[in-house]
């Protein structure tokens, strides 16, 4: 018997998720900021990820995090261009988006920025009008310099 609980979307939503589903559940040892935002993420809620994300983005000091996390930033705003049929703007946050995450991916080995990166490119391949496979983002949770906790 699965154990259900509520996940409340920006757009107040309620989606029902298996208990230990979430990334906050998993993920414990990540920052909350970026897991919350993760989560709404994979339920499609990319502006609200985009917002959870921009206020974690905003206390980061420069450096490899601040990148990678401005880069999925950009990625919400990939996603919502997609959503609104615009190929252009989309192409062009992709392109900041693949340069902040490569650059920033160095330092973040809880994130698996190459898959990020190869399925977002698989997504935006895909015509505008067709159907998609929700994205999703790949956290890696068994890796040598994972920290233990970094709120």
């Amino acid at each position: 018997m699965a154990l259900w609980r509520d996940y409340q979307t920006s757009l107040d939503r309620a989606h029902r998720i298996p208990t230990g589903s979430s990334y906050a559940e998993r993920f414990p040892h990540l920052r909350l900021g970026l897991m919350l935002g993760a989560d709404l993420f994979n339920c499609g809620e990319f502006y609200a990820a985009h917002e959870d994300w921009e206020a974690l983005w905003m206390r980061l000091p420069e450096g490899g995090e601040k990148l990678v996390i401005q880069g999925l930033i950009q990625l919400c705003g990939v996603h919502i261009h997609r959503l609104k049929g615009r190929a252009e703007p989309m192409q062009v946050l992709f392109d900041k988006a693949r340069l902040n995450l490569a650059e920033g991916g160095q330092d973040t080995p809880w994130l698996d920025v190459a898959q990020l990166l190869r399925e977002t490119e698989t997504i935006l391949q895909t015509p505008l009008a067709a159907p998609i496979r929700a994205p999703e983002i790949p956290l890696v949770n068994e890796h040598a310099d994972v920290p233990c906790k970094h709120r």
